[in-house]
């Protein structure tokens, strides 16, 4: 049952009932539909049936930062994993693409810092490279 309605009430009857309660509810799954038939718009939506309203701000701002930016995420797992055998050139040419992806999306352009040049550094260092 989601929080708000009455008993009975989930998602897929919602759209269906007249109650003036649910008229909220109703509207907002309308207008998740409407964006998700809409090209070009990165759009998502999620239900929380365990949470209520007043907890939701945190959800989904938290959810809504990691969605919009998901494309920023650097797979450090590539340079640590057991199986890595990346070279100091591998690493540079995965760096610069990084921070190509960053300044392609914000249309200006970012370079990495100094400290995360260091760090890398250090890594390469650790192993001998």
């Amino acid at each position: 049952m989601a929080y708000g309605l009455p008993k009975g009430l989930d998602l897929t009857t919602v759209l269906a009932d007249t109650l003036e309660s649910s008229e909220q509810m109703r509207t907002i799954l309308k207008f998740s539909n409407t964006c998700e038939k809409t090209y070009g718009l990165n759009f998502d939506s999620k239900f929380h049936k365990n949470d209520n309203h007043n907890g939701m701000h945190f959800i989904s701002s938290y959810e809504a930062i990691r969605f919009l930016f998901e494309w920023y995420n650097f797979n450090e797992e590539i340079l640590f994993g057991k199986a890595s055998n990346m070279n100091a050139q591998d690493l540079v040419d995965m760096i610069a693409k990084h921070y190509k992806n960053i300044s392609d999306h914000f249309e200006y352009a970012f370079l990495p810092t100094e400290r995360i040049i260091n760090r890398f550094r250090d890594i390469l260092m650790n192993e001998k490279q």
